[in-house]
């Protein structure tokens, strides 16, 4: 029997079945799609998940769909809520406020921790593009947070009175057009926060990047990072399939 695993984010809901630490995702759901009938049908062909586990960013509102959709289809199911403790699963939280970490960001780090064994920068290219430093030892060293590409634009179009809002691509250089010229800016922005913060660490850092830009950005860096897209869930397979681990509480 399989789990089923959830990770709601700020813009799209991704899931996968676990059988153990292997991952089977499926498509992944943007937010402004989701309703009780868009995940219910989603989900109607899969058999009852032995547990459910659920990694939520995201609203509350979206969560309510979710816990509506499970019950729905597995009223007896299993569910379990997973948030960021101070330590766990080999990974030492920096945080002051452990349960204040994003909880996606909690679980990449355990993810990273078990699959690398390195130092690692852990870049999250997502709505928020996050960056997390992590010890082989599994001492996280804290991070940093700043808007993610699609938000850098959001913010040029709404607080100004003549910048466009376009998602066209460009070349990465110095444009000739207004829109071209916030496409450069917006990703060289990110490029040198991700370029600066590694030029603060040893280089046998190991560069990780995960979330919907990570294509995007790794096409411009060299050396070419790695790229693991299912990070989050991996973390979350982790969690919910070491029931041999003293870290029950990481559940509520």
């Amino acid at each position: 029997m399989m789990n089923l695993l959830i990770d709601l984010g700020n813009s799209r809901l991704k899931w996968a079945l676990a059988d153990n630490k292997n991952l089977s995702p499926g498509p992944a759901i943007p937010n402004f799609l989701l309703s009780v009938a868009k995940l219910t049908a989603a989900w109607q062909a899969l058999d009852q998940p032995k547990r459910v586990g659920i990694a939520c960013v995201g609203n509350t509102q979206n969560l309510a769909l979710v816990k509506q959709a499970i019950a729905t289809l597995w009223p007896d199911s299993h569910v379990i809520e997973c948030q960021a403790k101070d330590s766990g699963f080999g990974v030492t939280n920096a945080y002051q406020q452990p349960q204040s970490l994003g909880v996606d960001r909690w679980l990449a780090l355990i993810a990273t921790h078990q699959l690398y064994q390195a130092n690692t920068c852990i870049v999250d290219c997502g709505t928020a593009i996050t960056i997390d430093l992590l010890t082989k030892k599994g001492l996280h060293r804290g991070g940093y947070i700043c808007p993610g590409l699609k938000m850098m634009k959001q913010a040029l179009f709404k607080h100004t009175q003549n910048l466009p809002l376009s998602h066209e691509t460009f070349p990465l250089a110095a444009a000739t057009s207004t829109a071209a010229a916030i496409y450069s800016g917006t990703l060289n922005a990110a490029l040198g926060l991700i370029a600066q913060v590694m030029a603060q660490h040893p280089p046998s850092t190991r560069l990780i990047l995960t979330g919907g830009d990570a294509e995007l950005l790794a096409g411009h860096m060299q050396p070419k990072p790695l790229i693991n897209a299912d990070l989050v869930l991996y973390g979350l397979a982790i969690v919910l399939t070491d029931q041999s681990s003293n870290d029950h509480n990481f559940w509520f």
